[in-house]
C-alpha cells in the first residue's frame, strides 16, 4: 500500500476533515477506536448501526501495520506485488486473467445494476459536495481512499441487508494463496495475500449452528483472520488515484480469484468435483469495483476449467462504468446505486450457496467425528497364542 495506507484510519479520516468533508462516525471493533474518533464530526447520514467495520486503531498499531504493509509489499527476489512488472505474469501462472467475452449472465447483471432498489435514497448533498471537492482539489490515492471510499461505503452500509458485513483495509491471511497452475519458464515467485481496500461478505452469526464446519474450513471460510465475523467474502473494492484504473483492476482480479477459490473449495468439499463443475463453474460468483479520480467500474468474476488440463481459470469482465468527468451529482448517485446493487447481487448469490453447502459439510464432519469415536470405543482384542504340544 502507499503512504496513505487505508489501515491508518485516523489519518484517512483526518484527510476528509482537513478538506472540510462531512465524515460519518464509523462503526468500530473496540471502545479504544471510538475514543480516538470521538471528536466532533459532522455527519452526512443519521447515526445507525452500519454493517461496515474499520480496524482498531492506535498510533502504535498504525505504525506497526504501516511498516508491516511496506515490508510485505516491497518486491524481493522471490516476491512480487501489484507494482512489479512480473505481477500480471504471476497472476497468469495462477490462472487469473481478463476474459475476452461476456459471461452468460452479463445482461442479467446489467439489468440488476440499473434497477433502482426499493430502499434507495440519493446521497445527501453534503456528501456529494465532498466528492466534488475531492476530485477537483486532489484526486490522488490518499484522498480517494481516505475521503470518497469511507463516505461512500458508510452511506451504502445503511442500505445493505443485515446479513452483509463489509470491512475496510484488512489483509487476507497469509495462507490465502492461489496454486500455480500454469508454470512459467522460470521459477514462479510468491504473491502477497490479497489486501482489498474493502472486503464484503457474510456475517458469521448467521451460521452459529455450523461452527464445526466453519472451524474446519479455517481460512477458506474466514480468510481475514483479524475479522472472524466476516465469512465467505465475495466482493472487493480497490481505490487508486489519478487514472490508475489498471492499478486497481489487476489487484482486484487477485482479490476476487481468492474469494472464488475459497467458495469453490466449499462446494467441492460439500458436493464433490463433478457436481461443483456443473453448479459453480461458468457462473458469476463474485464482483468487484474500482474507484479512481476518473470513474467507478463494476466487474464480475467467475471460474472455468481449462479444456486441456482441467486447471482453474479465474476470469473478470467489466459490467458498468460511471465517468466523473462532468462532476455531475447524478453520476455519483448512479455510481453509488451500481455499487449497492452489485454488492447485494453478489451477497445474495453467496448466501444461497453457503446455506446449501455448509450444512452438508457440517454433516460430513459430524459423521467423520462419530465414526472416529466409534472406532476408538471398540475394545481391542489380542489374538491368542498358538498352543504347541510337547513331544515326549
Amino acid at each position: 500500500m502507499s503512504q496513505y495506507d487505508f489501515s491508518l484510519c485516523e489519518h484517512n479520516w483526518s484527510i476528509a476533515r482537513y478538506f472540510g468533508f462531512p465524515v460519518p462516525s464509523p462503526t468500530s471493533l473496540s471502545p479504544q477506536f471510538d475514543e480516538e474518533m470521538s471528536d466532533s464530526i459532522p455527519t452526512s447520514t443519521p447515526p445507525a448501526k452500519r454493517p461496515v467495520r474499520t480496524p482498531t486503531s492506535s498510533p502504535t498499531s498504525r505504525r506497526k501495520r504501516q511498516k508491516a504493509s511496506s515490508l510485505e509489499n516491497t518486491p524481493t527476489s522471490t516476491t512480487v506485488n501489484y507494482k512489479s512488472p512480473d505481477y500480471v505474469r504471476e497472476l497468469l501462472a495462477r490462472g487469473v486473467q481478463q476474459a475476452t467475452g461476456k459471461p452468460a449472465e452479463y445482461e442479467i447483471m446489467v439489468a440488476r445494476l440499473e434497477k433502482r432498489p426499493p430502499n434507495w435514497q440519493d446521497l445527501p448533498n453534503t456528501t456529494l459536495d465532498s466528492f466534488d471537492v475531492i476530485i477537483r482539489s486532489a484526486g490522488n490515492e490518499g484522498s480517494i481512499q481516505g475521503g470518497i471510499v469511507p463516505l461512500l461505503m458508510d452511506y451504502i452500509g445503511l442500505l445493505l441487508d443485515p446479513e452483509t458485513l463489509a470491512v475496510m483495509d484488512i489483509p487476507f491471511s497469509k495462507q490465502c494463496q492461489l496454486p500455480v497452475q500454469f508454470p512459467l519458464d522460470e521459477n514462479s515467485k510468491n504473491i502477497p495475500a490479497p489486501y482489498p481496500d474493502v472486503s464484503v461478505g457474510l456475517r458469521r452469526s448467521q451460521f452459529v449452528d455450523y461452527e464445526p464446519a466453519l472451524h474446519h474450513l479455517n481460512h477458506i471460510s474466514s480468510p481475514i483472520a483479524r475479522t472472524p465475523d466476516l465469512v465467505f467474502p465475495c466482493f472487493a473494492l480497490e481505490a487508486k488515484g489519478g487514472s490508475g484504473g489498471m492499478d486497481a483492476e489487476t489487484p482486484n482480479r487477485h482479490n476476487t480469484a481468492n474469494m472464488l477459490y475459497n467458495l469453490r473449495q466449499l462446494s467441492v468439499r460439500s458436493n464433490g468435483e463433478e457436481a461443483t463443475h456443473l453448479s459453480f463453474d461458468r457462473i458469476v460468483k463474485a464482483c468487484s469495483a474500482t474507484v479512481t479520480q476518473q470513474a467507478m467500474t463494476i466487474f464480475c468474476h467467475w471460474v472455468e476449467q481449462s479444456q486441456n488440463t482441467q486447471n482453474l481459470i479465474f476470469y473478470s469482465y467489466p459490467v458498468k462504468s460511471v465517468a466523473f468527468g462532468a462532476m455531475s451529482y447524478q453520476d455519483w448517485n448512479r455510481a453509488a446505486m451500481y455499487l449497492q446493487n452489485a454488492i447485494s447481487f453478489t451477497v445474495q448469490k453467496t448466501l444461497s450457496q453457503v446455506k446449501e453447502d455448509l450444512p452438508r459439510w457440517n454433516e460430513q464432519i459430524f459423521r467423520q467425528s462419530r465414526l472416529k469415536e466409534d472406532n476408538q470405543a471398540q475394545p481391542t482384542t489380542t489374538p491368542a497364542s498358538p498352543k504347541f504340544s510337547q513331544r515326549e
